[in-house]
């Protein structure tokens, strides 16, 4: 017998002879872990020797439970690497029964010991293992020191270990027991392999109840939730739980989310492969018999699922997974309406971010997906089927854009969604649109050589012509989108969407500004330019073919609620009418109008008033007339216009927009255009006396040019004058045409005047009679009881004589005979007498303007020696119009003026030249007028007065001569004076004078010579940087200082408003110096309306002289931003529309100008002057904004101290302008404090430059809003400064622990010593004082700061803490202090433990 095989029968003996429990336990314990080692004997004797005697054992310990095996011995065995694999499964048999007898908490001491190396363990010891440590998971505690840093030191796992637990722990969290109802059916287990049910059962060992099993998901939770494992490692798990039916493994699980989900990488590839794992399981494999095939997940965990890959770019680029779990989530067995959502929104998630050449393969298929579910879906009931379908729509616009190819090969999509976007149901139509908004993209400057360039189209036509507001709508946006404003097809839809069928405001904008010139670009969105280039704009002859070849669709036709023309309701012929006119006039002048968002109101000013406007629309017409294939474009444009002339509309806006564009064309086209009416001129008769305002005054001119062609017989022309002479001689009430009386006695004046004016022009002979007929006829209308109906009928016979004396002098006598001997009627004497006093007496400003505007045409035949007295007659009322007051007056004087001076060769004359042919230019004399005594009377008397309204007429005067006579010697001779006139008149105090002035400076410079534009800039800019004014008026006792009642009122009732008022004023209140006072008020304020005056000047001086500018720009552009912002309104918003002038790149000019604006600003601060202080605050508000480190970096430490002087300033307007100032410099500072925004380099920077300004200047300021700013700031950045304060951590706590008694509330420290005459205790009031010291936000930032002490910070804390304990005075600071140290001894212990016997 061999030694080994006696020792365990030695061993079996001694077993058999143990009589009690105890001694059985004693003896097990020392032999049983050295009996197991024997099973790796060599000799068979031995082997089974040993199975003997542990056959012996397990019969008298298993039926006896308090029996204790050798944990400690078996567990050290186990993990003993010399001991075999045979050996180590016996073991663990002994070591899982000898668990069962332990108290859960001593076995969670051995846990580390238990999972250390388990992925190198064979599957059966290792699932063995796992099912020991399962139920203790919920009692195993670690300190949380120790779990930093247990995984590496205590855990000690290797590679595999930690995958190998999770994914059993994973299994476990997804099992689910099978119910009583359940047992009848196949067993299922979502997200479960066969063999991971046999593994979580083990193989049917295990019975899980509801309660063990969540239990061992709590103790799982409770496992993970640790810095042991890193948030991604536990993200699946946290997953599954917060989906489990259990109450309280949710609760546990959502908080895990909250707490331990927060470093979560989501581009990482495996933990993004693990969350596809999990929802989608996986294939069996043949190596393991097909039973590690993985089920899909449930669906609340698949839904958790997506919202987790929803997070992740890296998880749209694995499209195979991607696809798998879209169209899973759409048409899977299992799936429900919130799976759909969930897998769609996904969808949408992956089109906006994965990369095109992933995506692009299986696009297709998405897309016929998609489209599929789409038409499957026909009525989608509820709001989660309809968000369903929605999703749908959405998703493949944004597949589409990411790959356009799926759009662009046809267009089967694209006529799908317009045709929905009809059809579909009210709250799924808005989910078509954002699709097709979608879409745009790929459509934008389709190549008109792609297959569906043409398809397009017809979608785009056909969806804006339905009686549908979002299908026209999204067809407007197309059009405007895809093609550019020289697409005559999208400019065509956009008229065709201004019909008012649909009243949608939404369908009104966007076909509005596709009627806008505009750029746009490859995005297909419009792009903000200060000037559209002319090129953009479709050409004329296009448009007209156009829309001479294309009309609309008889549905749309019949949906019009108004008249139809040429199949076009009233309202969009219209429209077609004013586009084609506003292109046309533009073409004619791509450098004379800019194409800004105010092109409508220039080209209709352009062609009332300019010249060259005019004169180049006059060019382009001429050339396309004379030319074959333009000639045709100008006929169809014709017949446009004609037919929009239709009185049996009923549309007066239509019928003035046709007159207009007619009356442009025989105004100034070849008189032959006129000549193709000639056969009509009963009809435009007719509407020359209709009841719509403005068609009559467009149609008498029109009526005026026809009828005076010299087709026409003079014996038809005097007929008709004779019929318009019998309505004005006609008693009120009793005409014979249908209409109002005043409607067609106003339509007889104006064409009588219009007829005979344009017979004038072309030298016909009319007879005396009837021209005098018709001049008395006009000439009693001048005169009348005052009322609307009179002022209309004055204007119009004021309009009538200026066109008919303008080339002429009227059939009257000049003047009355001396004697009186013969009366000769009305003569030209009276005309202007009735005129004058038209001007002075009536009330109705149009009828004034154009009483003084037939004045100074009248004078024009005035020329000879023998008429003088008639001009200085005509002159005189001129200069009285001063006295009205009026702008508007003034501005219509002025053109008088011009007339007086050049007579045609004005400017303002050109408008009149409305024939082609005007043979009587030839016969006018030029005028004889001494003008030159006018303009000096103008600038003597006028310029130099006291009076403000005069000074405000002759400023409007000048600048209309200058205008309008721009190479006029009398100009040329004259412009220095002028010059001198307008520099006075800059420092009016009057806004308009200031404005009006401005111009006209504008003017002299550009009409000047080199010496005057080098004075101008020297002046101008002086006065602008630094003050000096410009020939300030002088004071005497009828100056006008004050706006009335700007001062009040002295004691007499009266307002405060002259030099002789303030006087006496002064003199009442028996302080005679408080005159002095006073003057430099008016002083002061008349110095900054002076700069608002060369402000005006100026912008129009860099419009004019950019160049010349550029050396004065350092100076000028600080002062510029500052000037933006002052207190002042009307100066602010001076300066903004001169910054917008003179800056065109707002963002580039203040980065090149950063530190000349900053500097200027800095000493802003500190001026005397309160408005520059509030100003520069403002400014510097809105200048650090959003600016890089670099730059705000040289000025923080200023800006600071600068702001925190404002925040103290005397006026309150300042405090509360530095007060926003601060509030942005605090966000700034905490943003470049925080590491987790900065380079740890900048924020320490940052960090050094701040804190100790802060500290040791803000915090302990005398002034109250200083402090709080200061604390505030050093509050914030303390919660999020975190490393980057560790230097200063210090000095941080012993000012805030000081702080704490300083800042108390005063009312605390009054009340400590009145504590009995408010009948409170000590001991209350010191329990307030504690309890606000404990809720304070100085200690809220001490405990930012306990995070950041380490050695090296404690060292230096120390002292300061010792003396705030012996020394400091305060109860909230003595409570503070101790509040800290405990703080510190809980979290910072081993810091601390070092000194604390100090």
């Amino acid at each position: 017998m061999s030694n080994e095989l006696q020792l365990l029968e030695n061993v079996e003996l001694k077993l058999a002879m143990c009589n009690t429990d105890a001694q059985l336990e004693k003896t097990i314990n020392t032999f049983l872990p050295p009996v197991l080692l024997k099973l790796a004997s060599t000799q068979e004797a031995s082997k089974r020797k040993v199975m003997e005697i542990l056959s012996h054992i397990n019969k008298r310990v298993k039926t006896n439970p308090s029996i204790k095996l050798p944990f400690e011995s078996l567990l050290n065995q186990l993990t003993d690497e010399k001991v075999t694999a045979f050996v180590k499964n016996f073991t663990l048999i002994y070591l899982e029964m000898s668990v069962q007898r332990m108290e859960g908490e001593e076995i969670a001491k051995h846990l580390p010991d238990f999972l250390r190396g388990i992925s190198g363990r064979p599957q059966q010891q290792r699932i063995i293992l796992l099912h020991i440590v399962l139920p203790v998971l919920k009692k195993w505690k670690m300190d949380h020191a120790e779990q930093l840093r247990a995984r590496k030191e205590i855990f000690n796992f290797g590679e595999n270990d930690v995958p190998v637990i999770l994914a059993f722990f994973l299994d476990v969290m997804l099992y689910q027991p099978r119910s009583a109802r359940d047992e009848e059916e196949e067993p299922t287990f979502p997200g479960l392999s066969a063999l991971a049910v046999e593994e979580v059962t083990n193989k049917g060992k295990v019975q899980w109840g509801l309660a063990t099993l969540r239990d061992a998901k709590l103790g799982i939770l409770n496992f993970i939730l640790n810095p042991i494992f890193t948030d991604s490692e536990r993200l699946p798990l946290l997953i599954v739980g917060v989906c489990d039916p259990n109450d309280q493994v949710v609760s546990a699980s959502e908080d895990g989310m909250r707490r331990w989900t927060g470093n979560i990488d989501y581009e990482n590839v495996a933990t993004i492969r693990s969350l596809y794992k999990l929802h989608l399981g996986s294939k069996p494999t043949a190596k393991l018999g097909g039973k590690d095939g993985r089920s899909q997940a449930p669906n609340p965990v698949k839904i958790r699922v997506i919202q987790y890959l929803s997070k992740s770019i890296a998880a749209t680029n694995m499209v195979a997974q991607m696809v798998q779990v879209i169209f899973d989530g759409i048409y899977g067995e299992s799936t429900n309406l919130k799976l759909q959502r969930s897998a769609l929104s996904f969808l949408q998630w992956c089109a906006r971010m994965s990369k095109a050449e992933n995506i692009g393969p299986v696009a297709p298929v998405i897309i016929q997906g998609l489209l599929k579910y789409i038409n499957n879906t026909t009525e989608a009931q509820g709001y989660d089927s309809e968000s369903i379908k929605g999703y749908a729509y959405v998703a493949c616009g944004l597949v589409a854009k990411k790959v356009p190819k799926v759009g662009l090969s046809d267009t089967h999509m694209l006529s799908l969604f317009f045709d929905n976007l009809e059809q579909e149901q009210k709250n799924i139509k808005t989910y078509v649109q954002d699709a097709l908004s979608s879409m745009i993209e790929i459509y934008v400057d389709i190549s008109t050589e792609s297959p569906i360039y043409e398809e397009v189209q017809q979608i785009i036509l056909k969806a804006v012509q339905k009686h549908d507001a979002p299908s026209r709508y999204m067809a407007l946006k197309y059009a405007n989108a895809i093609y550019p404003f020289s697409c005559v097809f999208a400019r065509y839809i956009c008229l065709l969407g201004s019909s008012t069928s649909i009243a949608k405001l939404e369908v009104k904008e966007e076909s509005a500004r596709g009627l806008l010139p505009f750029v746009r670009n490859k995005s297909g969105l419009v792009e903000n330019v200060e000037v559209v280039p002319a090129s953009e704009l479709p050409r004329f002859s296009e448009l007209v073919h156009y829309i001479h070849q294309n009309r609309p669709g008889q549905e749309y036709s019949l949906n019009s609620k108004t008249p139809v023309i040429r199949g076009y309701p009233v309202e969009v012929y219209s429209e077609v009418l004013s586009f084609l006119r506003m292109v046309f006039i533009l073409e004619a002048n791509p450098t004379t109008i800019l194409l800004d968002d105010y092109v409508g109101d220039k080209v209709d000013n352009g062609m009332a008033e300019d010249p060259v406007v005019m004169s180049n629309f006059k060019q382009l017409l001429f050339d396309m007339w004379t030319e074959g294939n333009d000639k045709e474009t100008i006929e169809y444009w014709l017949q446009f216009v004609e037919q929009g002339l239709d009185p049996t509309l009923k549309d007066s806006i239509l019928l003035a927009t046709s007159a207009k564009c007619l009356l442009e064309v025989i105004s100034l086209g070849p008189s032959s255009i006129s000549t193709l009416f000639k056969e009509r001129l009963n009809f435009f008769k007719s509407l020359s006396i209709s009841d719509k305002l403005d068609a009559r005054i467009l149609m008498s001119h029109i009526f005026g040019i026809i009828a005076s062609n010299p087709s026409v017989p003079e014996e038809t022309i005097a007929s008709m004058l004779s019929e318009f002479c019998d309505i004005l001689e006609m008693p009120e009430g009793k005409q014979q045409y249908a209409g109002g009386d005043i409607d067609h006695r106003h339509g007889a004046l104006l064409a009588i005047g219009y007829l005979v004016g344009r017979c004038h022009y072309r030298e016909r002979t009319l007879s005396n009679d009837v021209l005098v007929r018709c001049a008395n006829n006009v000439v009693k209308y001048l005169e009348g009881a005052p009322g609307s109906s009179f002022y209309l009928l004055a204007n119009a016979a004021c309009q009538a004589l200026a066109e008919m004396g303008r080339t002429r002098l009227l059939p009257f006598p000049a003047e009355k005979s001396k004697d009186d001997s013969m009366d000769v009627g009305m003569t030209v004497d009276q005309v202007i007498e009735k005129l004058a006093s038209l001007v002075k007496t009536c009330k109705d400003t149009k009828t004034q303007e154009k009483a003084v505007l037939a004045l100074g045409h009248l004078s024009i035949p005035l020329a000879t020696e023998a008429l003088r007295p008639l001009s200085d007659a005509i002159v005189q009322a001129l200069y009285s119009t001063a006295d009205t007051k009026q702008v508007e007056l003034a501005f219509a004087s002025g053109e008088a003026w011009s007339v007086i001076a050049f007579g045609w060769e004005a400017q303002s004359m050109q408008k009149y030249k409305d024939v082609s042919d005007m043979p009587v230019l030839a016969s006018i004399q030029a005028p004889t007028l001494d003008f030159q005594s006018i303009i000096e009377k103008i600038i003597k008397v006028y310029v130099a007065s006291d009076r403000s309204w005069y000074r405000k007429a002759a400023c409007i005067w000048l600048l209309s001569i200058l205008k309008f006579g721009k190479d006029q010697a009398i100009v040329k001779k004259n412009l220095g004076l002028i010059h001198a006139s307008f520099s006075r008149l800059l420092a009016d105090r009057d806004d308009f004078t200031q404005e009006v002035a401005s111009k006209g400076l504008g003017l002299v410079y550009e009409y000047g010579d080199a010496k005057i534009k080098e004075d101008m800039l020297y002046s101008l800019v002086g006065t602008f940087t630094e003050g000096r004014t410009i020939q300030a008026q002088s004071v005497t006792d009828n100056t006008v200082l004050f706006e009335e009642g700007a001062l009040g009122e002295s004691p007499d009732g009266n307002s405060i408003t002259t030099y002789k008022e303030l006087c006496s004023l002064a003199s009442e209140l028996n302080q005679p110096d408080l005159i002095y006072k006073f003057m430099n008020l008016a002083n002061h304020n008349a110095m900054w309306t002076s700069r608002r005056g060369a402000a005006f000047g100026f912008q129009n001086l860099m419009a004019l002289a950019e160049k010349e500018m550029e050396p004065y720009l350092p100076r000028l552009i600080p002062k510029l931003y500052r000037y933006q912002f002052d207190p002042n309104p009307r100066v602010n918003q001076t300066m903004k529309s001169i910054w917008r002038s003179l800056v065109k790149d707002n963002q580039k000019t203040v980065d090149v100008y950063f530190n000349e604006i900053m500097e200027d600003q800095l000493v802003g601060l500190g001026n005397r002057q309160w408005r520059i202080r509030e100003a520069s605050c403002a400014a510097i508000t809105d200048l650090v904004q959003g600016r890089q480190l670099t730059q705000i970096e040289p000025y923080l430490e200023r800006l600071w101290q600068m702001c925190f002087r404002a925040l103290d300033d005397i006026k309150d307007s300042v405090r509360q302008a530095a007060t926003a100032t601060c509030r942005s410099l605090t966000k700034l500072t905490v943003h470049y404090c925080d590491p987790t925004t900065v380079a740890m380099a900048d924020g320490l920077k940052v960090m050094d430059i701040v804190m100790p300004f802060l500290l040791q200047k803000g915090v302990v300021s005398d002034a109250e809003d200083v402090q709080k700013f200061s604390l505030d700031a050093v509050l914030k950045v303390c919660k999020t400064g975190a490393s980057l304060l560790k230097k200063y951590v210090p000095e941080l706590i012993d000012t805030l622990l000081q702080s704490l008694s300083s800042l108390e509330p005063q009312s605390m420290n009054y009340l400590s010593f009145h504590v009995d005459k408010y009948n409170i205790s000590q001991e209350q009031l010191d329990n307030a004082r504690l309890s606000g010291a404990k809720n304070s936000p100085m200690m809220e930032g001490i405990e930012h700061c306990v995070q950041q002490i380490d050695e090296q910070v404690m060292e230096e804390l120390t002292p300061r803490i010792l003396h705030i304990i012996r020394k400091g005075t305060g109860l909230p600071t003595k409570a503070g202090c101790a509040r800290f140290i405990v703080t510190l001894v809980m979290n910072r212990r081993a810091v601390f433990t070092p000194f604390a016997d100090t």
